[in-house]
């Protein structure tokens, strides 16, 4: 799930320095600011309208709970819990000092990847 998630987001980065080659490399910063960018690259290429997917956020907590064992996130999980995520559970306390674990089952990831492959862009600008 987190391979799929900087894939998406790696991709964000290069179609943003294929559109700004007089940019250098940048960092574009936490979740809103890719979505933005990503949205961008929707509104120049047709193929990406729409995009990112509306439940990429809810991937994006995931991703935050499991990387960095983000308080944040595990709340914003509690108070919108997706319907697709039903049973997904996420621990309050970390066992043995590692970070707490989130169960996620087949069914879970499945749908965590189609809308992380509903979040384009493609990773080659250039379709190549």
């Amino acid at each position: 799930m987190l391979s799929a998630c900087h894939f998406r987001e790696t991709s964000v980065y290069q179609w943003f320095h294929y559109e700004n080659p007089t940019i250098k490399p940048v960092n574009l910063g936490n979740y809103r600011k890719l979505a933005e960018e990503a949205e961008k690259s929707g509104e120049k290429d047709l193929d990406f309208k729409n995009i990112p997917d509306p439940n990429l956020q809810i991937i994006s907590h995931i991703s935050n709970i499991i990387k960095h064992t983000r308080d944040n996130s595990r709340k914003y999980l509690s108070e919108h819990p997706p319907k697709k995520l039903y049973g997904i559970r996420v621990e309050t306390t970390a066992p043995n000092g590692f970070q707490p674990p989130i169960n996620l089952e087949e069914h879970h990831l499945d749908w965590i990847f189609d809308v992380v492959s509903r979040s384009g862009p493609l990773a080659n600008p250039n379709r190549v």
